[in-house]
């Protein structure tokens, strides 16, 4: 009887090693799966956070850029009006020397090369 216990509890040890080895493999398997999931994870966000960061400074650099359109299209409509009442005061007012009739002759042809186009 001996005999055969000593292979029983000989079987059982080896299987018990048998099954722990699996056991550890099991485990590092997961933590492996855990790890690269976690990485892929941190990396998502990290690409978000870099997407976001990107439309952000897009943005900026539209909002600029149409500041600066609407500062260019005041100033020409300044220019514009400017012009505009130079040349009604021109032709409204007696015209007494050559050169302020000069100067009125040349508005119509300078307005309308200043006004912008559509």
């Amino acid at each position: 009887m001996s005999d055969s216990r000593n292979c029983q509890l000989v079987c059982q040890r080896t299987d018990s090693k048998a099954s722990l080895k699996q056991l550890q493999q099991k485990h590092t398997a997961r933590s492996v799966v855990v790890v690269q999931s976690l990485l892929f994870d941190s990396h998502v966000l990290k690409m978000q956070s870099l997407s976001q960061e990107f439309n952000i400074e897009k943005l900026q650099l539209l909002e600029a850029e149409k500041a600066k359109i609407r500062k260019d299209y005041e100033r020409r409509e300044g220019q514009i009006d400017v012009k505009k009442k130079m040349y009604v005061t021109c032709t409204s007012a007696s015209l007494s020397s050559l050169e302020s009739a000069a100067v009125c002759w040349s508005l119509p042809h300078a307005f309308a090369e200043s006004t912008p186009s559509s």
